[in-house]
């Protein structure tokens, strides 16, 4: 691999972390109350692939180093261009590790989307560590991109059963003028249309 590669693959993972920890910090990852907004398909893609860019930033960050240590020791003027490398790679780990930590504690899952009137709404499975599984419905724009979150139910029939295991999913009641959550059948929640 050249200099310019591996200088380039550093900064690329830099960039792409510090990315990461900027969502987790300002996109509105706090999704977990009613009435916060956050972009919807970014915090299920957030959700989902955090971890991973820090696993993958591991191995890089170690082969990067074990060549330049190589190259150091092999008394190679490359080791000197190629310097900050490792060091780029090790703070791309750091951010990653602490842009997936909230990815540890809560995961956010899509389960089921559908429309009413000019808004999309979107369900999604909150998993925690904890245990403590909720629901979440949100209010999202036309395009189902913009996100408010209106309400927050947990499913206590389904204590015991895998939350993933669960069929969960949106229905809309004209008559009514409501949408429903619905899990295995059953209404877990009536959220009342405005």
């Amino acid at each position: 691999m050249s200099r310019r590669a591996t200088l380039f693959l550093a900064t690329g993972l830099l960039i792409v972390a510090a990315l990461y920890l900027a969502f987790a910090q300002f996109g509105g990852w706090n999704h977990q109350t009613a009435g916060n907004t956050l972009l919807y398909w970014a915090a299920i893609v957030y959700s989902r692939t955090a971890l991973l860019l820090a696993v993958i930033n591991l191995p890089v960050f170690v082969c990067l180093l074990i060549i330049w240590i190589i190259d150091t020791l092999r008394d190679r003027p490359v080791a000197r261009v190629m310097g900050w490398t490792p060091f780029l790679s090790l703070v791309a780990l750091v951010i990653a590790s602490a842009a997936a930590l909230p990815t540890v504690l809560v995961q956010l899952m899509h389960k089921d989307s559908t429309r009413s009137g000019e808004h999309v709404y979107q369900l999604a499975l909150r998993m925690a560590l904890d245990g403590d599984n909720q629901y979440l419905l949100y209010e999202c724009d036309g395009l189902g991109l913009i996100c408010t979150s209106r309400a927050t139910s947990s499913y206590s029939s389904g204590l015991g059963k895998n939350p993933l295991e669960l069929s969960a999913r949106l229905e809309v009641d004209t008559a009514a003028n409501a949408v429903l959550i619905r899990v295995d059948g059953e209404t877990v929640y009536t959220y009342q249309l405005s």
